[in-house]
């Protein structure tokens, strides 16, 4: 969506493990540093802990993408939630291998002698437990029936245990005490401080742009790293969305205010706090304005409703709140358009002279087959638009736009450069004021 935009080779952002961007903070080449030792050495177990989102599975993953396959044969087990006569059998099919029966002893011993047949080949296999601290205690236990698969200089399996800080307190428990002796290697994932932070943004960014200072200002990448917290899915999560934003304003650098609304959506706190934090000032001024200039009361709905130019309705009516429809319109993000269909782009609208055209709201509507198009632009708003096709708007003409549009469900959400269809409208009782 916004790669293009952006002049960028790919998505740097993705959440999804991606070797090619894994960035190496301390406690990151610590990890990878004890699984690479663990398995070329044959230690047999090694944990690598860490917090939701820290990376733990990016090592992993980053580990097997570069290593030899003539030489390591991982099996991953993505479920954990399974008996040990399972797992057993995980392993027997991936390693090609149809165990002898469902006796879990007979699968134990018949896996003995495919291990060693692997080892004299060269060949190290490695079974990688993700999201362990799910793994029932039962199946946690016999695990380290594994361990005892050895020759006398190097254990014949190697497994990787990978989980969350729960994982850890599950290991220290008296009934896995001795499965607990047996880890060789242990690696803690620590969230990223403020500059490692950075460094992470700037670096995933190099990968794809040879400017990656210039997608984000110092403001906005301030405010993603204090609201992810070192957590690098967390940083992707925000970057991701903040790009998307960005593309959807048709900005070309990311700043604090759109990242700023990114993470009050994110935390489901809606939009209001950042509209009131960026346009409040822009908005006390245009009410200011507006008010010292009277030939611009069209444009406040006090003013119509007293001139008869809008039904009077409920305060909680969409239609009674038309000074902030500009403002939260000019946020929505601006969706792709379909090019291929005629899109009819009006440069301006023929000026109404609204002291001389006074409808009744309750005269009688009749809607003619034909219709206008007009193409929505920045600031525009439904009920602006119909008021200038019009020369007045009320509930009866924004639904017979929208009847016209059955896309727009909602009088609030039209978009920039949507094609909207303005029905030919008959109205009775139309006369012109006295000059």
């Amino acid at each position: 969506m916004y790669v293009n935009f952006y002049n960028m080779k790919k998505a740097p952002f993705h959440i999804t493990p991606d070797p090619e961007f894994l960035y190496l903070s301390p406690s990151h080449k610590e990890a990878l540093g004890a699984i690479i030792y663990c398995i070329e050495k044959r230690k047999g177990f090694v944990s690598v802990f860490g917090e939701v989102g820290t990376g733990k599975t990016t090592i992993v993953r980053s580990y097997l993408a570069k290593s030899d396959r003539n030489r390591i044969k991982p099996i991953y087990l993505f479920n954990p939630s399974v008996t040990f006569a399972e797992l057993l059998k995980t392993v027997f099919q991936e390693l090609g291998v149809e165990p002898h029966n469902d006796s879990v002893y007979d699968m134990v011993r018949q896996l003995h002698t495919l291990l060693i047949k692997q080892y004299r080949q060269g060949r190290n296999i490695v079974l990688i437990i993700d999201e362990a601290q799910n793994m029932p205690v039962a199946t946690f236990e016999q695990l380290r029936i594994l361990s005892n698969l050895e020759t006398p200089k190097a254990k014949l399996l190697q497994i990787i245990l990978v989980g969350q800080p729960e994982l850890a307190e599950k290991l220290a428990g008296k009934e896995l005490r001795q499965l607990n002796q047996r880890l060789a290697i242990r690696a803690t994932l620590l969230p990223l401080s403020a500059k490692e932070s950075l460094d992470y943004v700037l670096f995933r960014l190099s990968k794809v742009t040879p400017s990656p200072r210039d997608i984000f200002t110092t403001g906005a990448l301030k405010k993603i790293i204090k609201a992810a917290q070192g957590l690098p899915r967390m940083l992707n999560i925000l970057c991701d969305n903040a790009l998307i934003a960005g593309f959807g304003y048709k900005e070309k650098r990311i700043t604090g205010s759109i990242v700023k609304q990114v993470i009050a959506d994110f935390e489901g706190k809606g939009r209001t706090s950042f509209l009131t934090w960026k346009y409040a000032s822009l908005f006390g001024a245009f009410l200011l304005s507006v008010t010292a200039l009277h030939e611009m009361h069209a444009f406040l709905p006090s003013t119509q409703y007293s001139l008869g130019l809008i039904e009077q309705r409920p305060a909680t009516s969409r239609l009674a709140q038309i000074e902030t429809k500009a403002l939260r319109e000019q946020l929505l993000p601006a969706p792709e358009i379909d090019r291929s269909e005629n899109v009819v782009e009006i440069s301006s609208v023929p000026e109404k002279d609204h002291d001389n055209f006074v409808v009744s709201p309750h005269s009688p509507i009749e809607i003619k087959p034909g219709s206008i198009t007009r193409t929505v632009k920045r600031g525009e708003y439904l009920s602006q638009i119909c008021l200038d096709m019009y020369g007045f708007v009320n509930g009866q003409i924004i639904q017979a736009v929208k009847e016209k549009n059955p896309r727009i469900f909602d009088a609030d959400l039209i978009f920039i450069g949507d094609t909207i269809f303005f029905p030919e409208l008959l109205i009775a009782g139309r006369r012109q004021t006295d000059s």
